[in-house]
């Protein structure tokens, strides 16, 4: 294995372990803040961990062309379920309990829809932002968490 594909294993394995910790702060038990603390360091860790994937693309000699667009979309992809974890990250910073059958609740839900990522398939095809599109098309949120209708333009932000 080379040294791109243990790195690339690497922020795969990081980016399950954010899913996990922001299920568990989100779950409702005790140590929400300290558990807030490890994922910001852990969402720190992956983003250095993209930059160095990206680095190292350019830096490798004698890489064949489709190699490195291979490796380039392979770092996007991981680069989109970050963004979709620092979403969800987010979102559960903001959301209060709500009453069962409220949209708060509902769109909790959603947000533990983006977060189960399966053991067995890591980030692959399967992505989160996959997960999180079609969470927020079937819900009529737009992706930035404000509400409002993405068909008429509508949202709920400034």
């Amino acid at each position: 294995m080379d040294l791109f594909s243990t790195d690339y294993e690497k922020a795969k394995s990081l980016i399950k372990q954010v899913a996990s910790e922001i299920r568990k702060r989100d779950s409702g038990k005790p140590g929400k803040a300290r558990q807030s603390a490890v994922i910001r360091g852990q969402l720190s860790q992956l983003a250095q961990e993209l930059a160095h994937l990206e680095q190292s693309i350019g830096i490798t000699p004698d890489l064949p062309r489709a190699e490195a667009s291979r490796r380039r979309d392979k770092v996007a992809k991981l680069q989109e379920d970050r963004q979709a974890l620092l979403r969800a990250y987010q979102k559960g910073l903001s959301s209060k309990p709500s009453p069962p059958g409220s949209t708060a609740a509902s769109s909790s839900s959603k947000r533990e829809d983006l977060l189960n990522v399966n053991a067995s398939s890591g980030c692959g095809e399967d992505s989160l932002l996959s997960a999180a599109s079609s969470s927020f098309s079937a819900s009529g949120m737009d992706p930035s968490g404000r509400g409002g209708d993405l068909e008429s333009g509508e949202g709920g932000g400034p």
